[in-house]
């Protein structure tokens, strides 16, 4: 799911209707079970994603340091240079294009993960919220 799709409906689900607060009170757990599934998900995604950078940076390395092999995607190049000196290794599989392409994959996944914990931790106090409402209406009321 794409960041701005959670956000889009974060945007419709965070609003709390003060007309029928036991109704959005009863919702609060339908709300949760909604993101704690997205958030289940996209969580195991940035694991797998963290783990296929790990074998990318080292399939990298073993490219750079001992060359191509006949399982070498077609698409990786080596600096004109050639193959390079094992102390030099680091700084080429973290300059190459795949690797800044993966890490930003990441990054981005783990802003989806960030995002969803933070509306999961809103969801969780959304009964105070509720609650809170109810206080304001009654001392509006002039009820104690």
């Amino acid at each position: 799911m794409k960041l701005d799709a959670i956000l889009s409906l974060w945007q419709d689900d965070c609003n709390i209707d003060p007309t029928d607060l036991g109704n959005e009170s009863l919702s609060t757990s339908q709300l949760h079970h909604k993101y704690l599934k997205m958030h289940s998900g996209e969580n195991l995604l940035l694991k797998k994603k963290k783990e296929d950078l790990k074998r990318l940076k080292l399939d990298k390395a073993e490219f750079y340091f001992q060359g191509p092999h006949e399982q070498t995607p077609k698409h990786w190049k080596l600096p004109a240079i050639g193959r390079i000196i094992k102390s030099e290794v680091p700084t080429y599989v973290e300059a190459d294009d795949d690797v800044i392409t993966a890490i930003l994959d990441l990054a981005l996944q783990q802003e989806k993960v960030d995002v969803l914990e933070s509306i999961l931790k809103v969801i969780t106090n959304r009964g105070w919220q509720i609650s809170n409402a109810i206080s304001w209406f009654k001392f509006q009321a002039g009820e104690r």
